[in-house]
C-alpha cells in the first residue's frame, strides 16, 4: 500500500510540474506575440512588455505655431502652453 501512495505522489509532483511548466510557456509565447503585434502599431518603446509609451501629440496654437508633445502619459492630459503665453505674477496676501 505505501509503495502505491509513493507511486501516486510522484505522479502527483509530475503532474504539477507539467501544469505550471505549461502555465509559463503560455505566458512567454503570449507575451511575444503581443510584442510581434506591437510592430505593426509602431509601438516599440516598452508598451508590449507592459511598460508604458510616449506618444508624441501635435497641437497648434492661434498664432499657428505647432507645439509637439512627448510627456508622460499621466502628465499629458495637462494643458501646454506656448512660450510667450501667461505671465508672472508676485503674489500678496491682503
Amino acid at each position: 500500500m505505501s509503495l502505491m501512495k509513493f507511486f501516486l505522489g510522484i505522479l502527483l509532483a509530475l503532474l504539477l510540474f507539467v501544469v505550471i511548466g505549461m502555465l509559463v510557456v503560455f505566458y512567454y509565447v503570449r507575451k511575444g506575440i503581443r510584442y510581434f503585434r506591437s510592430f505593426g502599431n509602431g509601438q516599440t518603446n516598452g508598451e508590449a512588455f507592459g511598460g508604458q509609451t510616449r506618444q508624441t501629440r501635435r497641437q497648434t496654437t492661434t498664432g499657428g505655431v505647432t507645439i509637439e508633445d512627448r510627456r508622460d502619459p499621466e502628465r499629458a492630459n495637462k494643458k501646454i502652453f506656448a512660450q510667450d503665453e501667461g505671465e508672472y505674477v508676485d503674489f500678496t496676501e491682503n
